[in-house]
């Protein structure tokens, strides 16, 4: 069965309406369906084909769709798209035959926004690896800690109880760090473990988050952390990103207060832009006076190469509206994943109760032997040696960049682990993509960080899964197949 073609539905978005575009087409096709204007089983234009019809984004489009199959009006097949149910809302279902029982795939409400936006392209499967070389890893010292609490460790050690927010001496060891690091108000009491760092906006959404609930996010910025929200059925703002950091006017400017604003001050992916003083003060005013919570995804704040870092966001929030997120693996990937959240005092006895039903149990061995890590000075030991050799290849790259090939923009922003870089228009996508395959650069498109319209020929490039001269050379061939 071919799909309807777009002029045969009578859309339209009104300019007027306080309704968001998203919403006026949920609401039009709903009625369509309803109506019986589309029948049980017709396949409903592509998302591009909406969006191209009505001069919308795709992600507008997008959220349109996973509205109506949230509510069941709709359902997607993989490879078929997506088509009116047979049975809608509030009917009766008879079962159907036997030989169909099979044939159609029934997910669940969540299950059919991650399809809806996997089919549309929105959700990305390929991971660049962009954390530290393992030779430069101190395996030697780790090997040793993991091996003294497999054969050495106590009776009480190995008959510990799983606490829901993780090994104790671990938390504690962690919250002094980030106390002297971060400048984070911290007790370990605050303090959470989780085995994998994607598991943290999981459980915020979940425990925060109700259907159709506003998320303010930055634009472009983390796609893993938009995913999330979007699967768990939250609403998405996309406010706009500076050389300051998230744009706290355009937040301002929404017609909607949020619910949650996530944010990556300290190094924002993918522009490199570090949060000014003065837009973090804006923040935190804007969420104590609408009773907002922030999402400060600390990620990538150990490296910095001009200066001190400035404090966090959670360290300079006198309202305690800030949920904190760290995570070791831009250091110690892969050896070690293991993310950490503080949260609010009045987060505490609910965040308990969630961690403790998804997730109790982190591996005892792995956490006792962060613990040493931290404790005995090798964490920071480590991050120091990184730092220092992050920013010689940082320089590097700088001066190896111009000569290269052309770019109208390199983000030189004095932190992270990589660069952002703009290509002229006269280059390709398509040559560009082959030659950093062909050349094996550690480059990849941003174009998975923006939730609207992506800006062509613009990449990261890292420095730190790469030694000095294998960049130089991949450098070269990478011009090489971009000038063939």
């Amino acid at each position: 069965m071919t799909a309807m073609q777009i002029d045969r539905l009578d859309l339209a978005l009104d300019p007027t309406s306080a309704a968001p575009a998203s919403r006026q087409i949920a609401d039009a096709l709903k009625e369509a369906i309803i109506e019986k204007l589309l029948s049980p089983g017709v396949i409903l234009p592509s998302v591009r084909d909406i969006a191209k019809a009505l001069d919308i984004s795709r992600s507008t489009a997008a959220r349109a769709i996973d509205e109506l199959s949230a509510q069941g009006y709709v359902i997607s097949e993989m490879g078929s798209g997506t088509r009116v149910c047979a049975h809608l809302p509030g009917q009766s279902e008879e079962l159907p035959p036997r030989d169909k029982v099979h044939k159609t795939l029934h997910l669940s409400q969540f299950g059919n926004r991650l399809q809806q936006r996997f089919e549309a392209g929105q959700i990305s499967t390929t991971i660049s690896y962009l954390g530290p070389l393992l030779r430069e890893l101190p395996l030697n010292t780790w090997r040793e800690l993991l091996v003294r609490h497999c054969h050495t460790a106590s009776k009480e050690e190995m008959e510990y109880v799983p606490e829901p927010f993780g090994y104790q001496p671990l938390r504690e060891a962690y919250a002094s760090y980030l106390i002297r690091a971060r400048a984070v108000k911290v007790s370990h009491d605050r303090l959470i473990t989780f085995a994998s760092r994607n598991l943290r906006l999981d459980l915020l959404s979940r425990l925060l988050l109700n259907e159709g609930d506003l998320v303010a996010i930055e634009e472009p910025g983390f796609s893993a952390a938009r995913e999330q929200f979007l699967a768990n059925g939250a609403q998405i703002a996309p406010i706009g990103v500076d050389n300051q950091g998230l744009i706290v006017e355009q937040l301002k400017e929404l017609k909607t207060v949020p619910r949650l604003i996530y944010v990556t001050p300290s190094h924002q992916a993918p522009t490199g832009a570090v949060m000014s003083m003065n837009r973090r003060k804006q923040l935190l005013e804007y969420a104590a006076k609408n009773q907002a919570y922030i999402i400060e995804d600390d990620y990538d704040s150990e490296f910095r190469y001009d200066g001190r870092p400035l404090p966090s966001l959670q360290g300079m929030d006198s309202n305690d509206r800030t949920i904190y997120l760290s995570c070791l693996w831009n250091a110690m990937a892969p050896v070690s994943r293991i993310g950490f959240m503080v949260v609010p005092e009045a987060l505490v006895e609910a965040m308990s109760a969630a961690k403790g039903l998804v997730e109790r149990d982190v591996s005892l061995v792995e956490q006792a032997a962060l613990a040493d890590f931290i404790n005995e000075g090798h964490l920071e030991k480590l991050i120091r040696k990184q730092r220092s050799r992050y920013a010689v290849r940082r320089q590097n790259l700088l001066s190896l960049l111009p000569k290269a090939f052309d770019t109208s923009y390199i983000a030189a922003e004095s932190a992270g682990l990589a660069l952002l870089v703009r290509l002229k228009d006269h280059y390709k996508a398509a040559t560009v993509e082959q030659a950093i395959a062909s050349s094996r650069l550690p480059m990849t498109s941003t174009q998975n960080y923006y939730a609207g319209e992506a800006r062509e020929l613009e990449f990261i490039l890292s420095f730190a899964a790469i030694e000095e001269s294998d960049l130089a050379q991949r450098l070269e061939l990478f011009t090489a197949a971009l000038n063939s």
